[in-house]
C-alpha cells in the first residue's frame, strides 16, 4: 500500500507531496512553489527503507494490541 506523505521544501518550506515507494526507487519531486528538485540520495535509501519498514511493523503491532496507529 503506497504511503502518501509530505515534506517541507528545503529551499522555501512549501509542502511537497511524495509517495514513499517512488522515493525509494529514486524518483525526483519538484517543489510547486520554487521548482527545487528533491530526491533521496542513493546512500540514504537503505536507511530510509529500514525506518519505513519498522514504522509499518509498529503500526501493525499497535492495531493488534488495540491501540491507535
Amino acid at each position: 500500500m503506497p504511503m502518501d506523505q509530505t515534506l517541507p521544501c528545503p529551499d522555501c518550506g512549501t509542502a511537497i507531496h511524495f509517495e514513499t515507494s517512488a522515493l525509494f526507487q529514486g524518483r525526483h519531486y519538484t517543489c510547486p512553489a520554487c521548482k527545487a528538485d528533491i530526491a533521496l540520495a542513493q546512500s540514504g535509501r537503505a536507511t530510509f527503507q529500514d525506518a519505513a519498514t519498522q514504522l509499518a511493523k509498529l503500526r501493525t503491532q499497535l492495531k493488534k494490541d488495540g491501540g491507535a496507529a
